[in-house]
């Protein structure tokens, strides 16, 4: 049977890695958007979760954002247009009027 010991910093690393995960979402989705320096994201995080990390994990969390970016943009400019069609039928099917028997 584990001891006690070996459970608990078993815990302790399953709550650390849960906090770092809500952290690199929280830079993902607020800080990284808003072109936050390193410095800015480490001070946030350290008031928010009293926790800190160093500059080596802002760095490879900016990179995995950029490149994330990087291939969102792309995959953006080759959006292929789809031709409209014919407008009387949208009209007609907006107003419920073609009715399918």
């Amino acid at each position: 049977m584990p001891n006690k010991k070996i459970i608990l910093n078993d815990l302790k690393a399953i709550r650390k890695n849960k906090t770092k995960e809500e952290i690199k979402q929280a830079c993902f989705e607020a800080l990284f958007p808003q072109q936050a320096t390193i410095k800015e994201c480490r001070l946030v995080i350290e008031n928010r979760y009293s926790v800190k990390l160093s500059n080596k994990e802002f760095s490879k969390w900016r990179k995995e954002y950029e490149a994330a970016n990087a291939n969102q943009s792309s995959s953006d400019a080759y959006h292929i247009l789809v031709p409209k069609e014919d407008k009387k039928e949208d009209e007609e099917l907006s107003n419920g009027t073609n009715n399918q028997e």
